[in-house]
């Protein structure tokens, strides 16, 4: 079930303890080494690191109206995955 979070400690915030912990270490792992440009957000009801519509206007392709994603975590019901976008790390 997507989340209905407005914000990435909405999210959180929803979660076991056991699972706030480890998306929490996930989202700052993935912080730390997240190049210039990329902000936390919720995106497709998950917390998310995207281009913002100011530096990427256009958007995600199949939804312009949502900004680009990078790199998705979510607590799903059995694990916890990570959607990594990397084909945009290519620039050609």
């Amino acid at each position: 079930m997507q989340s209905q979070a407005a914000t990435v400690d909405a999210y959180l915030a929803e979660l076991p303890g056991d699972r706030r912990a480890a998306v929490q270490a996930l989202l700052d792992s993935f912080g730390r080494h997240m190049p210039k440009g990329f902000k936390q957000r919720m995106n497709y009801g998950m917390p998310a690191y995207v281009v913002l519509h100011s530096l990427y206007p256009t958007g995600h392709h199949c939804e312009p109206a949502l900004p680009l994603s990078l790199l998705n975590v979510a607590s799903q019901k059995n694990n916890l995955t990570a959607h990594h976008m990397g084909l945009y790390a290519d620039p050609a």
